[in-house]
């Protein structure tokens, strides 16, 4: 089994939010753009949440998403990985939150998009590859593949919405 690595962060000076998945699947690897898979709902959710229209074009899409202060990355910088599933991923080397909060000071929070990010999350906190004292809340992935207590699409948006909107109180 080859590593694979991650994409590089989507994220600008304002940046206050970083919508954080676990590591690019092979779709996304192949096209180089963050959750590409048609079955992945991660634009519809984001779409539903903002009650407009989301670009189609993904460049386009990313910009949308900077204009209102949100970023995307990954919270493994490389693995290895069988198939396209989270359950797949062995070996996985954290990237360096420290380093990114560093150079983008406005980041106020993390959200963390399903339970294997999670816990990568943790360890790398437990590493010091992560701030401690940084923001972050967990919600369900936006993956199409079927976990242990998936919400429904609209629960997803629900909770998503939530985290996202609850930065303007922190």
């Amino acid at each position: 089994m080859s590593i694979i690595y991650g994409l590089d962060p989507v994220i600008n000076t304002n940046t206050e939010i970083l919508l954080v998945g676990t590591l690019p699947g092979p779709s996304t690897l192949q096209t180089g753009k963050y959750y590409s898979d048609p079955g992945n709902t991660f634009w519809k959710i984001l779409d539903s949440i903002f009650m407009e229209d989301m670009p189609t074009d993904y460049i386009a899409r990313c910009e949308y998403l900077l204009n209102k202060n949100i970023g995307i990355w990954d919270v493994l910088m490389c693995a290895e990985r069988k198939g396209s599933t989270d359950k797949g991923i062995t070996n996985g080397i954290v990237n360096d939150f420290m380093d990114l909060v560093i150079h983008y000071p406005s980041l106020k929070k993390i959200i963390i998009l399903g339970t294997t990010a999670h816990g990568y999350y943790k360890s790398g906190m437990r590493q010091g590859k992560i701030p401690k004292k940084l923001t972050y809340q967990v919600v369900q992935s936006s993956s199409a593949t079927p976990g242990r207590h998936v919400l429904p699409l609209d629960q997803k948006i629900i909770q998503w919405k939530s985290a996202i909107l609850s930065i303007e109180s922190t």
